[in-house]
């Protein structure tokens, strides 16, 4: 008995010894969940901030409470944009291995119509086909014709303006639009010694032979594009005191979000699903 005595008041004394432990956990589990319940609830108090998005309509008129200039990233990038955007396409300057290419081509062409010329033994129809078939240059029934029937001294005197006249288109730079343009021009290249039949042959020999020599170069356009935004510096905003950012019923601007953000009037909308899930974690905890 004494033994079973001893054991009673040794478990009371143990129980006794537990209570402050369980008690100060209580106590710590309902503060905790007493805090962060207030930390996520806080936004839900009583403030001049707003909730507000780009697209949302203002409920009320909203006033600058003091005086600020601050840097707008908004007009920042606008003007880095226009910078940017104010460079034009950057081209390599004209290839002159382009232009050697076509006058090298241009005397193989040329030697090739000599040879049909002076080919005694094939018929008209023959050297007509040929001279058809001649690949870079495209040339109509009447110049070939020309081409054919034009006596020495008249031919000779077109060969050496053909390759004169394309050396001197081909040194000027020409880009993939303005082909036509340049294509367009030749006769005004073309001697004013020569008779109409003559320049109707340089043209039509020399047309297809003139080709862009003057290439987009996108790696430095992208650096001069870059350097343009890079030259244009932050763009600062002022607002005075009492000015309106927004009044009633305006939409909502990015302008209007960004200097609300500025004067940290703009507050986020709560998710109550995120708030109910936070107290029910608290309360759980404890």
């Amino acid at each position: 008995m004494p033994t079973n005595n001893a054991d009673r008041s040794s478990a009371k004394d143990k129980h006794k010894k537990q209570w402050p432990t369980i008690l100060r956990a209580v106590l710590f589990g309902l503060a905790f969940a007493l805090l962060t319940t207030l930390t996520l609830g806080f936004h839900l108090l009583p403030t001049t901030r707003v909730t507000l998005d780009v697209g949302d309509v203002c409920p009320r008129d909203i006033r600058a409470p003091e005086r600020k200039t601050f840097v707008s990233k908004i007009r920042t990038d606008e003007a880095r944009a226009r910078a940017e955007a104010s460079v034009p396409d950057v081209y390599d300057a004209p290839d002159q291995s382009v232009a050697r290419q076509q006058v090298a081509r241009a005397r193989q062409i040329l030697d090739f119509i000599e040879s049909v010329r002076y080919d005694a033994y094939a018929t008209d129809e023959e050297r007509t086909r040929w001279l058809s078939a001649i690949e870079y240059v495209t040339m109509s029934p009447p110049v070939i014709s020309q081409i054919l029937d034009m006596p020495e001294e008249s031919w000779q005197a077109v060969k050496k303006e053909v390759v004169y006249v394309l050396d001197q288109a081909m040194r000027a730079e020409i880009r993939e639009g303005q082909l036509s343009e340049a294509r367009r021009m030749i006769p005004t290249l073309v001697s004013l010694d020569l008779s109409e039949a003559q320049v109707q042959v340089v043209s039509a020999l020399t047309r297809d032979l003139i080709q862009p020599n003057t290439f987009y170069n996108a790696e430095r356009t992208a650096e001069a594009r870059q350097a343009a935004r890079d030259a244009v510096p932050p763009v600062q905003r002022t607002i005075e005191k009492g000015e309106v950012i927004l009044r009633e019923g305006d939409l909502v601007i990015p302008l209007a979000v960004e200097a609300l953000d500025a004067y940290h009037l703009r507050r986020p909308a709560a998710d109550w699903r995120d708030i109910g899930s936070a107290v029910i974690f608290a309360v759980g905890i404890t």
